[in-house]
């Protein structure tokens, strides 16, 4: 290929690879489908303005647990919400992750731990290094433990 040739060449593989880009990004960021809810559980306010949902998924003995808050105030700078799994009865409780700032989260938890805990709870924390509960819970709900493991363990 001679030197004119070149620029247009370089051009079209820049073009090309822009192109390619484009479509990769689009395939990651799309979200991934949250599954069937098997059930569902309200998370009400215990301090402050907010509301959500958990929507529980059982497949293979695992629980797609998806949380979706909102009207709550917007995390401070150095803060960040944070779900847990409760036992109200013991106040154990159990990380599962962070919420994202839309006010989303997905976690797998296997079927064998919702027994063990009754609800989920929602905490503003700090980001101090500390992987404790903070004492500011803002959203809590109680789910049903035996309806997914009912579903995800036939009898």
């Amino acid at each position: 290929m001679g030197r004119a040739g070149r620029p247009l060449a370089l051009v079209a593989a820049a073009a090309a690879l822009v192109a390619g880009t484009a479509v990769v990004t689009e395939r990651v960021t799309r979200p991934e489908p949250v599954p069937s809810a098997d059930q569902t559980a309200a998370l009400d306010p215990v301090t402050g303005d907010g509301a959500g949902e958990v929507l529980m998924a059982t497949h293979d003995g695992t629980v797609t647990m998806t949380i979706e808050t909102h009207d709550l105030p917007r995390a401070a700078s150095g803060q960040f919400y944070y779900a847990w799994l409760l036992d109200p009865t013991t106040n154990k409780m159990l990380p599962l992750g962070q919420v994202g700032p839309s006010g989303m989260a997905s976690f797998q938890v296997p079927v064998s731990l919702l027994d063990r805990y009754a609800a989920v709870d929602v905490s503003l924390e700090d980001d101090d290094g500390d992987p404790g509960h903070s004492v500011t819970s803002v959203l809590r709900g109680s789910y049903q433990g035996e309806p997914a493991q009912a579903a995800a363990a036939p009898r």
